[in-house]
């Protein structure tokens, strides 16, 4: 278990810090961003010296786009891995149940909206509620606007700019996108460098993509692979790994997130005090590749406020390596540090 660990923790990026952002990024095919500050969280974890103007700069540049991804979640990537994934995801339909028994509607407003989008570069929230409550004939409820949003995105008609909240802008934009079963076996690869050792149903479940559309390529892919057991693969041996004594994530964090079983890092007894009660994954530390609690913050004015709840002793010194980390992370934002 702990070899497994130590090359999952590799693959993920966590054994040692990154250069760059896009590294970050390019390393797990983009970020959770359900919550956009719990990424920008996570970014600043992984690549020292990182600032929220390196952010904004890579969000107005639109080198970092945020869009639905994998599971139909929010996502940071840079604008390659974003046509990546879109095209992997090609033939995904959304649940029924999105559409509120207005499917026709839905489809209709989608279609003008990717229309708009391709005469433009970008469309202010007020510009596309504009047109959509006038196409509709009547105010589109929120939940209404994103299953639309969600049908031209599927396309790669456009991406969000990076913002919190509904404050959406979009940058349209205009991939040329490989066919699905290429996007897959490239993703398949790409999911194994940024999270193995890991089977298909961990891939399938990362993914979003179902077991039966991805078998017959995985079984073939595997082939030229490292078998780690019974179902797990690596694509080149594993090799000596010297873990960090503590690791912070952010929440919603891939290495939770990325696999089937969760207990390959925490114990089933502490599991679920990783999750809140409607679903959301909190920061988590870890110590010598096991996580021992979680920690919480909240920004309030110039300070950023921590909170940290352990279930095993800590040291002194990891103490205040754990705090060193958060340290960083204020630094990142320009903040100061309380707890």
């Amino acid at each position: 278990m702990t070899d497994l660990r130590a090359q999952r923790f590799a693959a993920l990026g966590k054994a040692q810090p990154h250069t760059t952002l896009t590294q970050a990024l390019t390393r797990t095919v983009g970020i959770q961003a359900q919550q956009l500050r719990q990424a920008e969280v996570g970014l600043a974890l992984q690549v020292p010296n990182l600032t929220r103007a390196d952010l904004l700069a890579a969000y107005t540049s639109g080198d970092i786009v945020r869009t639905w991804g994998q599971r139909w979640t929010y996502q940071l990537f840079t604008l390659t891995d974003w046509a990546l994934v879109i095209a992997a995801r090609f033939d995904e339909q959304l649940p029924t149940q999105y559409f509120q028994g207005q499917r026709d509607l839905f489809e209709h407003l989608a279609i003008n909206l990717t229309q708009r989008l391709a005469t433009v570069d970008h469309l202010t929230k007020t510009e596309i509620d504009a047109q959509l409550d006038e196409l509709a004939g009547h105010a589109l409820l929120s939940q209404e606007r994103y299953t639309i949003f969600q049908l031209a995105a599927h396309t790669g008609a456009f991406t969000f700019i990076p913002k919190s909240g509904n404050q959406y802008e979009l940058y349209a934009q205009h991939p040329t996108l490989l066919s699905s079963t290429e996007a897959i076996q490239q993703l398949m690869t790409r999911y194994l460098a940024g999270f193995g050792p890991a089977s298909l149903a961990d891939f399938c479940k990362w993914a979003g993509l179902t077991i039966s559309r991805v078998r017959p390529l995985w079984e073939r892919a595997s082939r030229n692979w490292i078998a780690c057991g019974a179902d797990q693969f690596l694509l080149t041996p594993p090799t000596p790994i010297k873990l960090p004594e503590v690791i912070l994530t952010s929440g919603f964090d891939a290495a939770l997130t990325g696999y089937v079983d969760k207990r390959w890092l925490v114990d089933p007894d502490h599991e679920r005090q990783l999750w809140t009660v409607n679903g959301i994954l909190n920061p988590i530390v870890i110590l010598q590749g096991t996580v021992v609690g979680t920690w919480h913050f909240k920004i309030q004015g110039k300070q950023m406020r921590v909170t940290l709840d352990y279930w095993a002793a800590i040291s002194a010194g990891q103490h205040q390596q754990i705090m060193a980390k958060l340290q960083q992370v204020a630094d990142c934002f320009g903040l100061s540090l309380a707890n």
